[in-house]
């Protein structure tokens, strides 16, 4: 899925979705750290994309850089309310919890 996710990054760069599913299907394989750089990368281009900055926050929480995920977790509940509900039952993000 890493692979044909990254395609379609390639071939439909403007699609958000298709950054965030790159980023789900690298973290699985590949880790965390590629999944990021695919995120930050996606955050540049999607500036107003909620998901972009939840998926962040989690990525740092679980990494320990637990200032910058609130950070992006506080962005990316300014952007859709909805993350917040979210949040709270998200595994990734007990650390700031």
């Amino acid at each position: 899925m890493a692979e044909v996710a990254r395609h379609l990054t390639e071939i439909e760069p403007d699609q958000p979705a298709h950054w965030t599913d790159r980023a789900w299907a690298e973290r699985r394989h590949l880790g965390i750290p590629v999944a990021q750089q695919t995120l930050l990368i996606a955050r540049l281009r999607f500036p107003q994309e909620g998901i972009i900055y939840y998926n962040l926050a989690c990525y740092e929480a679980v990494q320990g850089r637990l200032d910058d995920a609130k950070a992006s977790l506080a962005r990316a509940i300014e952007l859709e309310s909805s993350f917040k509900a979210l949040a709270l039952e998200d595994d990734d993000l007990k650390a700031i919890w």
